[in-house]
């Protein structure tokens, strides 16, 4: 895959993906993870994670593209579970399911920006070529926040 810019929606997964901007957007109570590798990106937009296949699939994928060895120097970009309007136990045992899984496969500490309650959603980009993840918060009523991170 070299589009210049790959979107996932939610229910979706990419893998391996070499393109310079990968995303992920509208990230409220589905959580988002995204993983660089080689400067590749592997990324997945999931509802009710600790329920559903389409998180194990990704996690399945994963655990054939990227070396054990290499994993703990990985730290994966992790947002959404937002515990707002949804049942905020699902939500839980979803972020729970999430981190528990990243170290279960052996990644190093994942870095986990949760969607505040008051937000509207959040948005990962991916930007392989300077080696840095934006997660945007947008907010109805205020300004977006913006937090960069390198990986």
């Amino acid at each position: 895959m070299n589009e210049e810019h790959v979107n996932v929606e939610q229910g979706d997964s990419a893998y391996d993906c070499d393109s310079e901007w990968v995303e992920t957007s509208g990230l409220g109570p589905c959580i988002g993870v995204a993983i660089v590798f080689n400067g590749h990106v592997s990324i997945t937009h999931q509802h009710g994670a600790h329920a559903n296949a389409g998180y194990d699939d990704f996690c399945k994928e994963i655990n054939e593209l990227v070396p054990a060895a290499a994993r703990t120097s990985i730290c994966p970009i992790v947002a959404g579970g937002q515990l707002g309007e949804d049942d905020p136990n699902e939500i839980m045992k979803d972020r729970n399911y999430v981190l528990s899984t990243i170290s279960r496969l052996g990644f190093g500490s994942p870095q986990t920006l949760w969607c505040p309650d008051d937000a509207e959603s959040q948005t990962i980009l991916i930007n392989t070529v300077t080696k840095t993840a934006l997660v945007e918060i947008d907010f109805e009523d205020a300004p977006a926040q913006e937090v960069i991170l390198q990986f």
